[in-house]
């Protein structure tokens, strides 16, 4: 719109010296190589220039005055037609205005206003030819006294417009997500996230699936976001997820508790996940942003960051944040910013009771030796009911930065530690550096949390965690390598990966690389690797020599090859495996192979597919029971964005 406004008043400014157009919708007399071929075409569809009565351009002969007036009409009448349409669209989508409309028209007009910004300028130069060209104009019997005052509403109401910011914009995404698991040789898989496969959907203890159709489940989840687009003043958003994914496939990690099996016929669950404020705010000559509402949050993984429990399933809420209702005040000293936060972060629940938030403290997700069940998260010994935060972030020049947190995470009800031993709250505190030197990138953190018992600290030993690590970026490889040592205390709410099936293990020591190297533009082979040993401390209450003995070690590899294929396609092939070898001999495996597929149906829409055959084994280890998984697993994920 903004393009032809230009095209037809240049049209006019330059006395009609102009040629160019479609052959059957043009003028005969204009070739169609000329450079301004598409530009009168347009303006002559849109009726703002006519030509002679024979049809005829003649665009190499100067216009006549009447003929200049013919066309300032015109264009006048052209563009008072837009605004009035677009002031009615938007007097349609006020409150009472008598109309619904959907996101693609709030898109659409958005787009109309926003092409009318610079009109200002040459809506002046419109005046100024009203007046120039007032004779011609009154000869067609044009009130030219009437047409000024239009011109001049015209150019108030453009103004008008270009600062009429629409209510709202309401995007979203819908997920449809199938999975098909299949045992064999009478027996179940296992999934990397500590899953059956193959059981039936209302779980393992329902029986092994006696065909494909036993072992499949079909889910849905959406999530709509809606949020306000005013440029001024306080800003708000809200994300509002409806499914079955949130109580059928696990949203937390006490729903991957070993053995757990997925299960499409839970109901489905309705919920915020998001529904805040943001706003400025000035006290006593301090500038500061605050956030009210339920928000999401994270640090680092090491300190506070949520787990994504599902590793076959791409959410919109993956993104490492806690979810909390409560508020954020965001202070800027120069380059530093400090977030201060507080918020209720248990039961949050959705219609079905479903908690969204389930901040879990004090999890070392292991017990007994080698970690207890080395499968799924382990269970918590408090979930927060309440969350008090302060994140400091330095930068460091523009290279990096350095983030310093503290942590107080309460809940309401002392839960046990060990045998008559009780806390109610865990402290965390800790620093992470990131720094990126060109190609090379640095990285660190140490984290610490100590259980206690009202002001009284209950767990304050082996409860730390620090890492280290560089990476080297060249033009079609990279490398990464690090160290890590978490001790078995060690109870943050974070997110620090997993080894097979043991996520965020504890007790362990060891380096871990990573590497990429692109054979072409399309083929990209990658692998990573994890060789760790015991701290042989012990978690609290059972000594040393008790937990992961420094004579037990774990080897995992895992390697991959990404290629691009045409059209929208992509494909992955992949293995990962992990080696369990506790003191005493012998040793537990964990096998997992893995063919995936992507398709980008469009922009806006993907479809993904994985096979996934997996192969567990305890041995004579003990380490799970039963002894033995084998089976297959199939998934699908179409996604819809809008």
């Amino acid at each position: 719109m903004n393009k032809t406004f230009k095209f037809a008043l240049g049209a006019v400014m330059s006395l009609g010296i102009f040629a160019g157009a479609v052959a059957q919708d043009n003028f005969p007399d204009v070739p169609d190589n000329h450079w301004a071929y598409d530009a009168l075409a347009r303006m002559k569809k849109e009726g703002l220039l006519m030509g002679y009565p024979d049809g005829l351009y003649r665009g190499n002969r100067p216009a006549t005055r009447y003929e200049m007036a013919v066309a300032l009409h015109a264009l006048y009448v052209h563009l008072k037609g837009i605004t009035d349409s677009l002031q009615t669209s938007i007097d349609n989508i006020k409150p009472g205005g008598g109309g619904g409309v959907s996101q693609a028209a709030f898109d659409a007009l958005k787009a109309d206003v926003d092409s009318m910004k610079g009109w200002g300028s040459t809506i002046q130069d419109l005046q100024k030819m009203a007046s120039t060209f007032e004779k011609e104009l009154a000869a067609m019997g044009v009130d030219v006294e009437a047409l000024k005052k239009d011109v001049a509403a015209l150019d108030a109401r453009v103004t008008k417009l270009e600062k009429n910011a629409l209510p709202i914009t309401v995007h979203g995404e819908l997920n449809a997500f199938v999975q098909v698991g299949v045992g064999t040789s009478g027996r179940f898989g296992l999934g990397t996230d500590g899953q059956i496969v193959g059981g039936t959907p209302d779980g393992a203890a329902g029986g092994r699936a006696s065909s494909l159709w036993d072992g499949t489940s079909v889910f849905h989840d959406a999530f709509l976001k809606i949020a306000g687009t005013n440029e001024e003043g306080p800003k708000w958003e809200a994300v509002l997820q409806i499914g079955n994914m949130m109580s059928g496939y696990g949203n937390t990690p006490a729903n991957t508790a070993f053995g757990a099996s997925r299960n499409d016929e839970a109901t489905t669950d309705i919920v915020f996940r998001r529904f805040a404020v943001d706003f400025d705010h000035n006290t006593l000559g301090q500038n500061f942003n605050i956030k009210v509402g339920r928000m999401g949050y994270k640090i680092s993984p090491y300190i506070f960051q949520a787990p994504d429990t599902n590793p076959y399933y791409k959410s919109p809420m993956d993104d490492g944040t806690f979810t909390m209702d409560g508020a954020l005040l965001g202070f800027n000293f120069g380059n530093a910013k400090l977030n201060v936060f507080f918020g209720r972060t248990d039961g949050r629940n959705s219609n079905n009771g479903i908690d969204v938030a389930s901040v879990t403290a004090g999890a070392t997700g292991r017990a007994g030796t080698f970690g207890g069940g080395v499968v799924g998260h382990g269970p918590g010994v408090m979930a927060a009911d309440t969350t008090f935060g302060a994140h400091l972030n330095v930068p460091i020049g523009d290279k990096g930065g350095i983030d310093l947190a503290y942590l107080l995470l309460n809940q309401n009800t002392p839960s046990a530690v060990a045998p008559g031993v009780f806390a109610d709250n865990v402290t965390v505190f800790g620093a992470n550096l990131n720094y990126d030197m060109n190609n090379i990138k640095l990285n660190g953190g140490y984290s610490q949390s100590t259980l206690n018992l009202g002001n009284k600290s209950v767990v304050n030993r082996n409860n730390f965690a620090w890492n280290v690590g560089a990476g080297y970026e060249a033009d079609r490889w990279g490398i990464a390598a690090g160290y890590r040592e978490i001790q078995p205390n060690f109870a943050a709410p974070g997110d620090w990966g997993r080894i097979g099936t043991w996520w965020n293990p504890t007790d362990i020591k060891g380096f871990h690389v990573k590497a990429h190297f692109d054979l072409s533009e399309q083929m990209t082979l990658w692998g990573k690797a994890q060789w760790v040993q015991g701290l042989n401390k012990g978690a609290y209450g059972t000594g040393a020599g008790a937990g992961f003995s420094d004579n037990s070690k774990i080897d995992a590899y895992n390697l991959g090859l990404d290629y691009k294929i045409q059209d929208g396609w992509s494909a992955m092939l992949g293995a990962e495996w992990v080696d369990f070898k506790p003191t005493g001999g012998g040793k537990a495996t964990q096998r997992w192979y893995n063919i995936g597929f992507g398709y980008n149906l469009s922009d806006m829409a993907k479809l993904s597919l994985l096979w996934q055959i997996s192969d567990a084994d305890s041995k004579t280890t003990g380490l799970w029971a039963p002894t033995r998984f084998t089976g297959n697993l199939f998934t699908t994920q179409l996604s819809v964005k809008f």
